[in-house]
């Protein structure tokens, strides 16, 4: 069994008295593992684009975004059909912007999991402390400096991407 929550008409019928209310029956259902669906068909783009911002802070609830939970927040921005803008500036809001994590890497934002762990891969055997000891002082401190801002670009995508 599958239930079907209808926003636009639980609120305007004041089957619930607002949005928080509607949140607070959504995050009991995720917590309880009951499976339901959000019939979007009539309702307006800002109240959708309010959803999603619900269900990242729902996502967020028990700790970090698992990976499961980004791929079931991005089919539901496209199921409701937000903006990509939007889901990236909503994403931002409650996860922060990693886009200067993903530059270090020389990745765009977009980059697979694959991609992001290839680029870190090449980066970390290019500029390893090990590897840069036989070079001179001041190239040795650098690779390391180089070594280290990948390692924690690294480390914060994985954290935002809940890997």
């Amino acid at each position: 069994i599958t239930l079907e929550l209808c926003p636009t008409s639980n609120i305007h019928t004041k089957a619930v008295a607002d949005l928080q209310e509607l949140k607070h029956i959504m995050q009991t259902f995720w917590d309880r593992k009951v499976k339901f669906t959000i019939n979007t068909d009539s309702l307006p783009s800002g109240e959708r684009l309010r959803l999603l911002d619900a269900l990242y802070e729902m996502a967020l609830a028990d700790g970090p975004l698992q990976r499961s939970e980004r791929e079931a927040l991005k089919r539901m921005a496209e199921g409701l059909d937000v903006p990509d803008a939007k889901v990236q500036a909503l994403a931002e809001l409650h996860l922060g912007d990693a886009t200067a994590h993903y530059q270090t890497l020389g990745l765009p934002p977009d980059a697979t999991d694959a991609e992001v762990k290839s680029a870190y891969r090449k980066l970390a055997a290019r500029f390893h402390p090990d590897k840069a000891a036989h070079l001179a002082p001041k190239a040795a401190e650098q690779a390391a400096r180089r070594f280290q801002a990948a390692r924690d670009a690294y480390e914060e995508i994985r954290r935002l991407r809940g890997l």
